[in-house]
């Protein structure tokens, strides 16, 4: 019986460890994907090119191993966290996305956040 309780025990605290791994992370390709679907779910025509989907892709990976270097270095440090946050996103929204893209992408979030509410 103690063996079946350690066992049991066990699988419990190892399941729920690797469950938290990597929870709320998204790849950078599912990043970019979700904006396009975004995009084209206002108009099909203001759908990312290839050479944007690319460029924000690289981006976003930069920014993602900025945040993480940044985070290691300093744990509390949220204003410094969020001027790098908000670099990389002005370069990658504002770098990459045309002015109808742009306009499209912040009204359907602005629709988005409404429905939340």
């Amino acid at each position: 019986m103690k063996k079946l309780s350690t066992c049991l025990l066990f699988i419990f605290l190892s399941t729920a460890l690797f469950a938290q791994n990597g929870k709320g992370q998204k790849t950078p390709e599912q990043a970019v994907e979700e904006i396009n679907a975004t995009l084209i779910a206002q108009n099909e025509d203001l759908a990312l090119n290839d050479n944007q989907k690319a460029e924000m892709k690289d981006l976003i990976t930069q920014r993602n191993q900025a945040v993480a270097d940044f985070r290691k270095s300093n744990k509390e440090d949220k204003e410094g966290l969020k001027a790098i946050m908000k670099e990389y996103n002005t370069k990658i929204y504002n770098g990459t996305l045309t002015k109808e893209q742009m306009a499209a992408y912040r009204e359907a979030k602005k629709n988005n956040n409404k429905k939340e509410e």
